[in-house]
C-alpha cells in the first residue's frame, strides 16, 4: 500500500486543479456543470487507482471494547 502522504498530496493537487472548473459534456450526468471540491477529490482517487495504487476510501471506525 502506498504512503498516505503521497495520496494526500495527490488529492490536494487534483482538488485545487478541478474545483470550480467546467465539466466536459461526457461527464456532466455524473458531476453536473462544474466540479465541487468533493467531486474533484473523487477524481484524485480515480487517478490514484489508474496509477496502480491501492486506495481504501473507507474511513476507519473505532471499535469499542466492552
Amino acid at each position: 500500500m502506498m504512503p498516505s502522504k503521497k495520496l494526500a498530496k495527490l488529492l490536494e493537487s487534483t482538488e485545487k486543479h478541478y474545483a470550480g472548473k467546467k465539466v466536459p459534456e461526457q461527464y456532466q450526468k455524473r458531476y453536473g456543470k462544474t466540479y465541487s471540491k468533493k467531486e474533484a477529490r473523487s477524481i484524485g482517487y480515480a487517478v490514484a487507482k489508474r496509477m496502480g495504487w491501492k486506495v481504501n476510501r473507507r474511513k476507519k471506525k473505532s471499535i469499542n471494547k466492552k
